[in-house]
């Protein structure tokens, strides 16, 4: 059978196959799970981790921003071709996330108002889920979690936000000014593609994966 007629996963698997046939040491991937069910996707994803263990190096770009999560290990935001941004998944995470967030609610959200005093909450409001702590290390959550029951409060939500990489991506974003499909762009993949923004992550020693996640078509990588 020929190729062309192969479905779009198999054109992908054969397309990862001939890649790593020749044992490179540098390899560049573009949306390398698409066309693939989710155990495909998981075992793509998990190769890339075991060569960058071998000392390989991977580019690859993706709009699916989950498939980046655990990969990176320094992240550099671009816009229109200029670096935002850089620094590791955890330094950029405190530096916008600077306290751990704890959301709670109760039967009676007013009762929560008291856990404003307890030790390690550095903030603390009210929203619409209920009550948002900031506390100095998320370890404070069973003392508070046991000291809220031991008042007779009846939690019905213990949250500790664990900030996501979509999330860090949509912070920055704002922070640059640029909206989801940004000022002046039409909707649809042409109108993203125009924003020339991308979200660069380099992951694995002494090899160096990078994920580039954007809404851009193209993406930048560096390697040891």
């Amino acid at each position: 059978q020929m190729v062309g007629g192969y479905s779009t996963g198999m054109k992908t698997r054969l397309a990862l196959a001939r890649s790593v046939l020749h044992d490179p040491q540098l390899l560049l991937y573009d949306e390398p799970t698409s066309g693939l069910d989710p155990e495909s996707s998981y075992a793509v994803l998990d190769m890339i981790r075991e060569m960058t263990s071998f000392g390989h190096t991977v580019v690859m770009c993706t709009h699916l921003l989950g498939e980046a999560e655990g990969l990176a290990d320094h992240i550099v935001m671009m816009e229109a071709g200029t670096a935002l941004i850089s620094g590791s998944p955890t330094e950029l995470t405190h530096r916008y996330w600077p306290n751990p967030i704890l959301t709670l609610d109760a039967e009676d959200t007013r009762l929560l108002d008291r856990s404003a005093s307890f030790p390690g909450v550095a903030g603390y409001r009210r929203d619409p889920s209920g009550v948002r702590l900031e506390v100095d290390d998320l370890r404070r959550v069973p003392d508070i979690v046991a000291s809220l029951i031991a008042d007779g409060i009846r939690l019905t939500l213990v949250d500790p936000h664990v900030p996501t990489l979509e999330a860090l991506y949509f912070t920055l974003r704002r922070e640059a000014g640029v909206g989801a499909l940004g000022a002046g762009t039409v909707a649809g993949e042409e109108g993203a593609a125009a924003l020339g923004s991308a979200l660069v992550a380099a992951v694995g020693a002494p090899g160096c994966s990078a994920v580039a996640t954007s809404s851009a078509t193209t993406a930048t990588g560096t390697s040891n």
